[in-house]
């Protein structure tokens, strides 16, 4: 029997933390930038600082941050598709 569809399931799921611990990170970075008062030096990754810092709340209090993950995560599903 084979073992493809255990094999796509487990993909799936990788796929899917995997797309959340880089929207976190991409919080994160942001959030850091901001507080640095810096911008990123490449133009990739500005432009998607830039979407980022557009999307997500600029208030730097805490608060849950689950939110920002998911607005973090739409700016990159529409960032990687540019």
């Amino acid at each position: 029997a084979s073992l493809a569809p255990i094999a796509a399931r487990h993909t799936v799921r990788s796929l899917e933390a995997m797309r959340s611990l880089v929207a976190t990170e991409l919080v994160v970075g942001v959030r850091t930038l901001l507080m640095a008062g810096r911008q990123p030096r490449g133009r990739g990754s500005r432009s998607l600082f830039e979407a980022a810092r557009d999307a997500l709340p600029t208030e730097l209090s805490d608060r849950r941050v689950g939110d920002d993950v998911e607005t973090a995560a739409a700016v990159l599903d529409r960032w990687s598709s540019t």
